[in-house]
């Protein structure tokens, strides 16, 4: 989804009316400001809020870009970590056979428990997985849509800044949008950190504890822990 150009149909729509609002309040801040001055109002004088006035009614202009660099650096990092994630490299149905496979080697007519246990490990960790998975896939899904409205919104987010009376509205603004630039990164970095675990575990499919039910669960409360944490 690209939030710096055209082809984001939501932002290339909504973001020029809003800017085009914040500019009329740009000139009513004017306004506002001659006359606090002329009324000696201490908050509200030229000398104090004029520079700041002046600053804003240019960056309102490129809001879009600014949001636009936080959204895609931050995208970048997310990617980073599920490009080295396994669990996108492959499909579900090889991932399965890879599984099947483990099984099969490690059949012991004489040990039938190890086999089970080892059968139940991957039953539970594939359970956990998808119902981890669709809790990130609404998580983020739902992350492009808040940050479509944050971008939407950020030229009028720039103009509270400038007055005392509203600049609440701007940290408030300020601080869901950098939550939801910044949620994709330690949900990545936790889907990353369940795949490499995962990977040694599976390396030593050879070892008893690697069979237990228990060890298949230790990735999966990663997922989770990731899935809150984010």
């Amino acid at each position: 989804v690209c939030y710096t150009c055209s082809d984001n149909k939501a932002v290339s729509t909504g973001w020029p009316m809003v800017r085009d609002l914040a500019n009329m309040f740009i000139v009513l801040g004017f306004v506002i400001i001659g006359i606090a001055t002329t009324l000696r109002i201490q908050d509200y004088q030229a000398k104090k809020l004029l520079p700041k006035l002046i600053i804003v009614a240019l960056l309102i202009n490129f809001s879009l870009l600014i949001c636009g660099i936080f959204i895609d650096g931050s995208n970048i990092i997310t990617t980073a970590f599920f490009k080295g994630s396994g669990y996108f490299e492959k499909s579900v149905a090889s991932d399965i056979g890879q599984q099947v496979s483990s099984v099969w080697k490690a059949f012991d007519v004489n040990n039938l428990g190890k086999s089970m246990m080892l059968g139940m490990g991957f039953i539970f960790q594939d359970i956990m997985l998808f119902v981890t998975f669709i809790l990130f896939f609404f998580l983020l899904a739902f992350r492009y849509f808040a940050l479509w409205i944050l971008v939407i919104l950020s030229p009028l987010a720039f103009v509270c800044y400038v007055f005392p009376a509203t600049k609440k509205f701007f940290d408030m603004w300020w601080s869901n949008f950098l939550q939801w630039c910044i949620i994709g990164i330690p949900a990545g970095f936790f889907i990353y950190l369940s795949d490499k675990i995962s990977s040694s575990l599976a390396s030593q499919a050879s070892d008893p504890m690697a069979t237990g039910l228990f060890t298949y669960f230790i990735p999966c409360l990663f997922l989770l822990v990731g899935f809150l944490f984010s």
